[in-house]
């Protein structure tokens, strides 16, 4: 989904949105949802290394 984009480009995606995410909202909204936001790469990268051990299992079958 992302091969075309380069590391320099997602981070800067990344910090606009944030920055975005971010207006007119007060300090602890932003800290819950940066929060959130960890939450939600944290699941992800689970999902990730689950999906990859399962396929590396069944191409070893």
């Amino acid at each position: 989904m992302l091969e075309f984009y380069d590391g320099l480009s997602v981070n800067l995606a990344a910090a606009a949105f944030a920055s975005a995410l971010a207006e007119g909202l007060t300090s602890a909204e932003i800290g819950l949802l940066a929060s959130f936001f960890n939450v939600v790469g944290d699941s992800l990268n689970t999902l990730a290394i689950a999906k990859a051990r399962c396929t590396i299992s069944e191409q070893s079958k």
